[in-house]
C-alpha cells in the first residue's frame, strides 16, 4: 500500500499511521499484525501499538490475533449523511457538469435500499428532463442508481434485483447480474430509453478515498434528442467532472476508467 508523504509536511505522523489501518483494513478486510507491517512498511512493534489503541477505543476488534473493523466505526458510518455531508461540492460540480453538456446533471447516494438524489440541475435547453422524485425506492430504475448498485458488495444485488427488477421486466435475474457485473467492472451505465419520450441516463461512480464509491453523478436527456455523439460527449464531460470531484474527496487515483476492459 503506497503512502504518500510529500502531503504530509506539518501533519502529525501518528495520525496518518492509525488512518492508513484503518483504510487497510477496510479495503482486505480482517488481517493480522505481521500482514498490516508489511502492507504499510512499518515496524511490527509500531503497528501493535496503534492496533491495540485502536481496539481499545472500539474502532478494530481482534479475533486470534487478526483485527476488522469494530462497532465505533459502524457508529460513524450510521451518523454519516450524504446530504449533508456532500451538498457543497456536489452542486458546483453538477453546474459544471450542465454547462459542459447542456443537459440535466443528477447525484445520486445509496441510503439502504434508496437511492437518494442529493444534487440535480436541470438541462439549458427548452426541452430537458426533470426531476420530480428526491428519492427512489428503486435504485435499478436509476442509471446513477444501477451504477451504486453495482459497486455494492455481489452478494447484496439478489435483494435489490428481488426488489427492484421490474425497472426492466424482461430482464432476468441472470441478466441483472451481467449487467450489473459489466458497470462494476468499467464503471459506467447507460441507461436507455424505453420509448422516445423516456430519457436516456449515463452515470458513473464517484469515488472517495480508498477505493470507496461516495455517491454517482450521471447526465440525462429526451430519447428523441440522444444519439451515439451525445452519449459519448456525456462520458467525457462526466469523467473529467468526476476526476475533479474525486480528487477533493480524498481518492488519489481512480480504479477503473471508459476504457477498461
Amino acid at each position: 500500500m503506497a503512502v504518500n508523504a510529500t502531503s504530509r509536511v506539518g501533519d502529525i505522523q501518528s495520525v496518518h499511521r492509525a488512518l492508513d489501518l484503518l483504510e487497510l483494513i477496510a479495503s482486505k478486510g480482517d488481517l493480522g499484525v505481521t500482514e498490516m507491517a508489511r502492507e504499510l512498511n512499518l515496524a511490527v512493534s509500531t503497528v501493535h501499538n496503534l492496533l491495540r489503541t485502536l481496539a481499545r477505543r472500539g474502532y478494530l476488534v481482534s479475533d486470534n490475533g487478526r483485527y476488522r473493523q469494530g462497532p465505533a466505526v459502524i457508529m460513524l458510518m450510521s451518523a454519516w449523511d450524504p446530504v449533508s455531508s456532500l451538498t457543497s461540492l456536489i452542486t458546483p460540480a453538477l453546474q459544471r457538469l450542465r454547462s459542459l453538456t447542456g443537459h440535466a446533471a443528477t447525484a445520486t447516494a445509496l441510503v439502504g435500499h434508496e437511492a437518494r438524489l442529493i444534487g440535480f440541475e436541470t438541462g439549458n435547453s427548452a426541452v430537458t428532463v426533470s426531476s420530480a422524485q428526491w428519492t427512489r425506492q428503486n435504485p435499478l430504475a436509476l442509471a446513477t442508481g444501477r451504477v451504486l448498485v453495482a459497486m455494492t458488495q455481489q452478494s447484496a444485488w439478489d435483494e435489490f434485483v428481488e426488489a427492484g427488477g421490474d425497472a426492466h421486466p424482461q430482464w432476468s435475474a441472470r441478466r441483472w447480474h451481467e449487467e450489473l457485473t459489466r458497470i462494476s467492472r468499467v464503471g459506467v451505465c447507460v441507461k436507455g430509453a424505453k420509448d422516445k419520450h423516456d430519457a436516456v441516463g449515463v452515470a458513473v461512480p464517484v469515488w472517495g478515498r480508498g477505493s470507496t464509491v461516495m455517491c454517482s453523478i450521471g447526465c440525462s436527456a429526451p430519447g428523441f434528442l440522444t444519439t451515439e455523439h451525445v452519449i459519448n460527449e456525456m462520458l467525457d464531460a462526466l469523467w473529467q467532472v468526476t476526476a475533479e470531484l474525486s480528487a477533493r474527496l480524498g481518492c488519489e487515483e481512480i480504479p477503473i476508467g471508459r476504457d477498461a476492459n
